[in-house]
C-alpha cells in the first residue's frame, strides 16, 4: 500500500512535491492514507502513477485537501485512475488530467 508514501494516523502538508512513477500491488500508487490521517497537497505534481486501486492516491476515509496539483497520466487497474476516495472528505482545487 502506498508506493512512495502510506500513513495510517497524523497529520502532513506536501508543498511543492513531485510523485512521479511510483507503483503499489494494491492500494495507492504513489500515496495510501488511513482514516486517521488529515493531509494536504499544495503544488503538487503526481504523475504516472499505477495501483489496483487509487493509480496516485488512495484514500481510506481520510481528510484531504488538494490545492493547485497537476494529476497526470495515472493509471488504476479497478477504481480511481488518479484518486480513489473510500467515503473520505476532500476538497480539490487542481488540474486533472
Amino acid at each position: 500500500m502506498g508506493g512512495a508514501i502510506s500513513l495510517s494516523r497524523g497529520t502532513f502538508t506536501a508543498d511543492s512535491a513531485l510523485f512521479n512513477n511510483n507503483f503499489a500491488d494494491s492500494v495507492g500508487g504513489a500515496i495510501w492514507l488511513d482514516n486517521l490521517v488529515t493531509g494536504t497537497f499544495n503544488f503538487c505534481t503526481l504523475t504516472r502513477n499505477h495501483a489496483l486501486d487509487g493509480g496516485a492516491v488512495y484514500s481510506d476515509s481520510a481528510e484531504i485537501q488538494f490545492e493547485y496539483c497537476l494529476l497526470d497520466s495515472n493509471y488504476a487497474a479497478r477504481n480511481g485512475g488518479a484518486i480513489y476516495l473510500d467515503e473520505g472528505i476532500s476538497a480539490i482545487r487542481s488540474q486533472l488530467s
